[in-house]
C-alpha cells in the first residue's frame, strides 16, 4: 500500500507543473497577441499618415495645374492682345505683362529639374536583298 500513496503524491505533483505550464502558456500568448495589436497599430497609422501624404501630395499637384492653367491662360491672353494691336505696335502695359509672365515662368523652369533628352531609337542597317537570278 506504500506504492498507491506514493502514486497518488505523484499525479498532484504532475497537476501542479501542468497547471504552472498552462498559465505560463497562457501569459505568453498574452504577451504575444498584445505585441501583435501593438505592431498592426503601428502599421495602420504609418498606412495613415501615407495615405495623408498622398493625398497632400495630390493637392499640391493640382495647386500647380491651378497654377499652370492661370499662366496658360494670361499667354493666350497676351497672344490675343497682340492680335488686336496694329502691326508694329508694342504697349508698355504688354511688355510689362510679358515680363512678368517670363519671370514667373523662370522661378518655376529653374525649381523643376529638365527631363532628360529623348535619343533617338538607333535602327539596324537593312541588308540589301539578295540579286535572284
Amino acid at each position: 500500500m506504500g506504492t498507491r500513496e506514493s502514486t497518488q503524491e505523484q499525479p498532484d505533483f504532475i497537476g501542479e507543473i501542468m497547471l504552472i505550464a498552462i498559465l505560463i502558456l497562457c501569459v505568453i500568448n498574452f504577451f504575444a497577441v498584445l505585441t501583435l495589436n501593438r505592431k498592426t497599430s503601428a502599421m495602420a497609422k504609418t498606412q495613415a499618415e501615407l495615405a495623408q501624404q498622398i493625398t497632400a501630395q495630390g493637392t499640391k499637384i493640382e495647386k500647380i495645374g491651378g497654377e499652370t492653367r492661370t499662366l496658360l491662360t494670361l499667354v493666350q491672353a497676351l497672344r490675343d492682345q497682340i492680335d488686336n494691336l496694329p502691326l508694329g505696335t508694342v504697349t508698355p502695359e504688354l511688355q510689362t505683362a510679358a515680363d512678368n509672365v517670363d519671370a514667373q515662368l523662370d522661378i518655376v523652369d529653374n525649381l523643376v529639374p529638365d527631363a532628360p533628352p529623348v535619343e533617338p531609337p538607333v535602327e539596324p542597317p537593312v541588308e540589301p536583298a539578295p540579286e535572284q537570278p
